[in-house]
This record gives structure tokens, C-alpha cells and sequence, in this order.
């Protein structure tokens, strides 16, 4: 039931849904419960902070590729690359930032 609930973003308001239902055989973008508009696509994260550190909340990002847009998608937070699947940052990191 986990993969049945996804982080999503509007395209449009950049509002973020966490732990949103997806139905099954769902196609994005999913239709956002409050504006009635298919807007809504798969977010990546980024737990990055501009100095280099991680951080534990992540930043939400829309990633280009899913609105037919060319080039990278940089996250709005701390400025580097966000690709699908986007990788954590490495665990002494995640680990300094808990602390």
C-alpha cells in the first residue's frame, strides 16, 4: 500500500501533496483535489542544503523532463541537479544533520 501513496507537486502552484493516494493504473499528472486540473506529477527530493550539508526535510522539486521542458532541473533550495530518483545525500551526512 506504500507505493500506492506518492509525494506530488502541482505544476502550476508548486503546492506539494505528501503521501498523496494514487489509484491504481493512475497516468500522470493526477487531478489535483482542489483545483479540479490535471496538474499534478510524481516529486523528486532533495535533502541538500546550499553549503553542502544535508538536511532531514526535504525540498520538493518538478522535475522538467515531466512537462516536455529541455534541460536540467536544478532544485529551487540549494541549486544542484535533481534527477528522477534523485540519491540521498551519503549517510554521515544524513547522520550529521540528525544530530
Amino acid at each position: 500500500s506504500s507505493s500506492r501513496h506518492r509525494n506530488v507537486i502541482d505544476s502550476k502552484t508548486l503546492e506539494v501533496f505528501e503521501k498523496f493516494a494514487v489509484a491504481d493504473n493512475a497516468l500522470f499528472p493526477l487531478k489535483n483535489p482542489k483545483t479540479g486540473e490535471n496538474t499534478l506529477y510524481q516529486a523528486e527530493t532533495c535533502y541538500w542544503t546550499k553549503d553542502g550539508k544535508a538536511k532531514l526535510k526535504p525540498t520538493f522539486v518538478l522535475l522538467n523532463e515531466q512537462l516536455g521542458k529541455t534541460g536540467q532541473t536544478l532544485c529551487p533550495d540549494c541549486g544542484r541537479r535533481v534527477v528522477v530518483h534523485n540519491p540521498m545525500p551519503p549517510l554521515n551526512l544524513m547522520e550529521a544533520a540528525a544530530k
